[in-house]
């Protein structure tokens, strides 16, 4: 008898530390920074949309984490507002519900995302998409961003860049100089104009655009491949997709 309650015992540690092992670890904070390309109308053919974005928190999994969203502009210009969104954890949210809301969690979620609407509908409605501009701050504009979101608490870390990527400022021209140097020579003129964001290991960097023929699907290609050399050494993940319904998480 007293073999077989061991064994039991036994068995039941074993099913409980297979089952720990089988769940994912508590995120506690999500973070999805977002930048939009204004530079060049063809760039805006792919404009966000919301619900792939807000998929990215699967608050369903994981509804007590913290959320934050923010949204700026990749323009002329180094300095573009930035719009954000936050929604706290849990445990500060359920400060706020006095009445012992049994709903609480998920009402506050679903206001969240309802900010991230309004967020949006506010940015396209602040900056002009009608117009081309001259010249394009793609880089600093993503290191910047890249350096706020390693500030942000551990947890999932996204950039969200909508953007063909090309250059159009000090750092260099995306359309001419870069076509003839090499990976290696553009990577150090864009580190030398603005340096490379550290602490950014395990940011999803995703790049959201679609070529518009052949000639701009190599030159989209080489610039990308230089953003893939230049964050992926300092240990962020750098993907690019050609689709707005869907992001991989």
């Amino acid at each position: 008898m007293k073999k077989y309650l061991l064994l039991l015992i036994i068995t039941t540690i074993a099913g409980c530390n297979g089952k720990k092992e089988s769940q994912e670890t508590p995120i506690k904070q999500t973070s999805v920074a977002t930048v939009v390309d204004l530079t060049d109308a063809k760039t805006l053919k792919l404009w966000p949309k919301v619900k792939p974005i807000l998929g990215l928190y699967r608050s369903a999994k994981f509804p007590k984490q913290a959320c934050k969203f923010s949204i700026t502009a990749i323009s002329d210009l180094k300095n573009n507002p930035l719009y954000y969104a936050f929604l706290p954890d849990a445990i500060e949210t359920e400060k706020q519900n006095r009445n012992d809301d049994m709903q609480w969690r998920s009402r506050v979620i679903r206001g969240y995302f309802d900010d991230v609407y309004k967020l949006m509908d506010k940015f396209y409605q602040e900056n002009d998409t009608s117009i081309n501009r001259g010249h394009s701050e793609v880089w600093e504009t993503m290191a910047r961003s890249l350096e706020n979101l390693s500030e942000e608490p551990d947890g999932e870390k996204y950039l969200l860049v909508y953007s063909d990527l090309q250059e159009m400022s000090l750092a260099g021209n995306a359309y001419k100089s870069f076509q003839t140097m090499s990976i290696e020579a553009i990577v150090k003129k864009l580190a030398d104009a603005h340096p490379v964001p550290k602490n950014i290991k395990k940011i999803n960097v995703v790049v959201v655009y679609q070529p518009v023929n052949r000639e701009d699907d190599l030159r989209f290609n080489k610039i990308f491949k230089v953003y893939k050399t230049i964050l992926e050494a300092e240990g962020a993940s750098v993907t690019s997709q050609s689709t707005i319904d869907e992001f991989e998480k």
